[in-house]
């Protein structure tokens, strides 16, 4: 009976880690969705010349790969501080995430995320 209970508990455990890894994932890809908004919102995007809106559309895909990567962590138990720190990236107006340097971890929830990151490596 406790191998059955115990087969029951580590299957509900990884359909938990499953869901909390595609949460991360679909989440990760609302916020590349807003990232893309917030740039094409822009209204200097709309003079570009078609060979430059061609870059500026790769280097969006490109864009979305990297934010996949950087909420992607390695470490598993990592993935709930991730999903907090892209939903509260998510919740920045454009004008905020637009002005952000690369480097910066601009929520008390992204600098947990690069804080426990930094621990794990």
């Amino acid at each position: 009976m406790k191998s059955v209970l115990f087969g029951v508990f580590a299957l509900l455990s990884m359909s938990i880690v499953s869901a909390n890894a595609d949460e991360l994932s679909a989440t990760s890809a609302a916020f590349c969705q807003k990232m893309k908004g917030c740039i094409l919102s822009n209204p200097e995007i709309k003079n570009l010349s078609p060979d430059m809106q061609k870059l500026l559309t790769a280097q969006m895909k490109t864009m979305c790969t990297e934010i996949h990567n950087n909420f992607t962590p390695t470490d598993k138990s990592l993935k709930d501080e991730a999903l907090s720190c892209v939903r509260s990236l998510s919740a920045m107006s454009c004008q905020s995430l637009m002005a952000l340097e690369a480097e910066e971890a601009p929520t008390p929830a992204c600098r947990k995320y690069q804080n426990e990151a930094l621990k794990a490596q």
